[in-house]
């Protein structure tokens, strides 16, 4: 991607349920943008990204930025992104069993991320009210062997109608948290770098344009 890079290792459940991992990404993208002089960058062009829980932080991160009538990140970049808990996909059903993240999994996660009654409805509910016409340019990536892909394909789909810019990508041969395997199976290997290429130069096209506007 050529972009400065902020890893963040945020809070995990079961010690530190639902919103811990989401406020942590918050504090972390207001931090990018207050510091990102002194990293070499500018506070316009902080992005976001992540896989799977990371993709939903993202998206909450965005949403949260709307809705405080702060700046939203310039760019989201989600992998098989966790943008609903709906057993209903096609996806959901085809690959419930013997795909790495499967129905077993979710059900033994959901309610160790959302503990207490109403934790996971609040949780929906954050992502149903999602303001997808206010959202950033986002490239959105699923798997075709994952669970998660028909509701990712769904939300490219809605940012699009919203009239927001969207690349959506579907790879075909993996399955979900292909990231991981990037070292050892080829594809992934390809889909990883060639993603990355994309957002880099998506973050840097907008570069002229912000640094217009200063002059301006």
């Amino acid at each position: 991607a050529r972009v400065i890079v902020i890893n963040v290792e945020y809070a995990l459940a079961p010690e530190h349920p639902w919103p811990a991992a989401n406020d942590d990404g918050e504090a972390a993208f207001l931090w990018a943008r207050a510091n990102a002089a002194s990293l070499g960058s500018h506070p316009d062009l902080v992005a976001v990204g992540g896989d799977s829980a990371g993709g939903n932080i993202s998206l909450t991160i965005s949403q949260r930025q709307i809705a405080a009538g702060r700046p939203t990140p310039l760019y989201q970049l989600l992998y098989y992104t966790a943008t609903s808990f709906s057993p209903h996909y096609e996806s959901a059903k085809l690959f419930a069993n013997g795909y790495g993240l499967d129905a077993t999994f979710r059900e033994f996660m959901l309610p160790r991320v959302y503990p207490g009654a109403g934790t996971m409805e609040k949780a929906m509910k954050e992502l149903r009210e999602l303001e997808l016409k206010r959202m950033p340019a986002t490239i959105v990536v699923t798997a075709g062997f994952d669970m998660l892909r028909d509701a990712g394909r769904s939300l490219a789909r809605k940012l699009e109608r919203e009239g927001v810019s969207v690349v959506y990508l579907n790879y075909p041969t993996l399955i979900h948290g292909f990231l991981q395997w990037s070292g050892v199976v080829p594809d992934a290997e390809r889909a990883a770098v060639d993603s990355a290429r994309l957002f880099g130069t998506a973050v840097r096209s907008r570069l002229s344009m912000i640094r217009s506007a200063a002059v301006q």
